[in-house]
């Protein structure tokens, strides 16, 4: 964890027995407030304090500009958010509570976490270190909870930092960082609003702000929302049937995966399954962004009797599409992938998690390049080809790979891409299912079902019932050798899965795993038909 060198003298302002600080960041260095030149006022439930002047160089220099932390209190605690202004382009600004007592933080990532010597630092959204879904992170002591909360009615950047002092580890320095949304870095930026309080109940804090997100980000309880095909409705077993890895190794055919389907349909009703398929276009990954029936498996015709004769049992398929990812290798990619590439805010190219796909050890795919879904080439190019293939092959689901994936790309918003890409194809295809990969709060609003990732989040499994379904990741183990298939990881342990509400049982299948564990396979139908009753209750 990287900390200044030196003590950057913030000065601490005591406002309704709670301490703040603040720093202000451009795109080129850190200021603070100007001791000298900043005035609180406090007046009944509402407090301001005033910088009209800024310090640099942890106070050695001073400079133009100013900021204002707004505070006021609430019924369990304090409401405040900052406007500042400076000559250079701003990027974020960072409230600092010092002093408070705590020892685990809590959060949709994990449940009363023990904090790291050196501290921590909570993402939102997530996509590494620690991930969040929501931005709320709470802070215990003792028996209580004291919630830290950030509402914006747009998709933006949040961190919430925790750093215990050296000389007693129960005593932190709480951050809450807000970064403005790259596209439009400039000489004013307004925080939207945090909130602190105090709580016995975790949970019901997380509850109301997902309530607060349906009704911001636009999707309604999951037995009202409209984008919710009816055939959906009846689904209560995934199965996942892997195509073709990476390497080209061949897990199961268009012709096997038929054959896996009617075993299945055999032993419960079709309309219940959803057959969900990795690999389906060729070679993992390789093939992301040209996407078509691969010739190994069966070809257009195979997939075609496939798509067909799933529909005769009364199964859909979801066949799996890169929703940000592509190869440069593919003969059109420099008509749309250069100028859609993904980037980080400062304009930093996003390479992803550079997956070791071969084995080589290197960590290196350079032909696999991240894409914005918000560019428009890259929007057109995907909801151009599964149109296609979706008028050519009738299949109804689609599911859209690492969606959850956020960067504050300053050349395009990732998250209005994809509601201009559920709104295209939901326009034309009024049955179709958009499934995704994992979840934050506005994402919901684009994909009523999502893949959980593999313990993650390892809190709150059920809290998005009430608003949209869940289901196992793919790189879940198959039950005949623990193999994951098409996914990165080889090999995990196989457990069988408990019933988690609002989370549809997923079973992965494999290469011999209809031979090798037909006992196992059966125990998914009996959990399917548990989960049915769950519906029903």
């Amino acid at each position: 964890m990287h900390r200044l060198s030196y003590d950057p003298k913030n000065p601490v302002y005591s406002i309704f027995d709670h301490d703040f600080s603040v720093e202000i960041f451009t795109v080129e260095n850190v200021f603070g407030l100007d001791p000298e030149r900043t005035e609180v006022k406090i007046e009944g439930d509402k407090a301001m304090v005033t910088a009209r002047g800024l310090t640099w160089a942890g106070g050695q220099e001073t400079c133009d500009g100013g900021a204002m932390l707004l505070v006021e209190k609430t019924e369990d605690g304090l409401r405040f958010k900052v406007e500042a202004a400076h000559q250079e382009k701003l990027r974020s600004i960072k409230v600092i509570l010092p002093g408070r007592k705590g020892e685990a933080v809590t959060s949709d990532y994990a449940q009363d976490m023990p904090i790291f010597d050196g501290g921590m630092v909570y993402e939102y959204p997530h996509w590494q270190a620690f991930m969040l879904s929501m931005p709320l992170v709470l802070l215990k002591h003792g028996g209580e909870y004291t919630y830290f909360l950030s509402k914006d009615e747009r998709v933006t950047a949040r961190r919430f930092g925790f750093f215990p002092r050296k000389d007693d580890p129960q005593v932190l320095d709480v951050e809450l960082i807000y970064e403005a949304p790259a596209t439009g870095f400039g000489e004013i930026i307004v925080t939207p609003a945090w909130e602190m309080g105090v709580t016995t109940d975790p949970r019901g804090v997380a509850d109301r702000y997902l309530d607060w997100a349906a009704e911001t980000y636009g999707y309604e309880t999951f037995d009202k929302r409209e984008d919710v095909p009816g055939w959906f409705r009846d689904v209560s077993l995934v199965v996942s049937i892997h195509g073709m890895h990476f390497s080209g190794y061949v897990f199961n055919t268009y012709k096997e995966m038929l054959t896996i389907l009617k075993w299945f349909a055999e032993r419960m009703e079709g309309r219940k399954i959803l057959a969900n398929l990795p690999g389906w276009e060729g070679r993992y990954y390789w093939q992301y962004g040209d996407f078509r029936p691969d010739p190994r498996l069966g070809g257009a015709d195979g997939f075609k009797r496939l798509v067909d004769g799933a529909h005769e049992l009364g199964i859909n398929l979801m066949p799996m599409f890169g929703a940000n990812c592509t190869n440069s290798e593919h003969p059109d990619f420099p008509d749309y992938g250069p100028i859609s590439r993904l980037h980080d805010a400062s304009g930093t190219r996003f390479l992803g998690n550079r997956p070791d796909w071969s084995g080589d050890r290197a960590y290196d795919p350079g032909w696999q390049i991240w894409l914005n879904p918000g560019a428009p080439a890259w929007k057109d190019k995907l909801v151009e080809s599964l149109s296609e293939l979706i008028d050519q092959y009738g299949f109804r689901a689609v599911f859209l790979d690492t969606s959850f994936t956020w960067t504050n790309d300053p050349y395009y918003d990732v998250f209005e891409g994809y509601r201009a890409i559920k709104s295209e194809l939901k326009s034309a295809y009024p049955e179709l299912l958009i499934a995704g990969e994992r979840w934050y709060d506005a994402l919901l609003a684009i994909t009523p079902l999502f893949q959980m990732g593999v313990g993650f989040p390892a809190n709150w499994l059920d809290i998005t019932a009430k608003y949209a379904l869940a289901t196992p990741h793919l790189s879940v183990s198959s039950p005949c050798r623990g193999s994951v298939g098409v996914h990165e990881d080889g090999y995990r342990p196989f457990a069988m899965p408990e019933l988690i509400p609002g989370v549809i049982p997923m079973v992965t299948i494999v290469d011999g795993t209809l031979a090798a564990a037909p006992d196992r396979l059966m125990d998914f139908v009996k959990l399917a038909e548990e989960f049915e009753k769950g519906k029903k209750s």
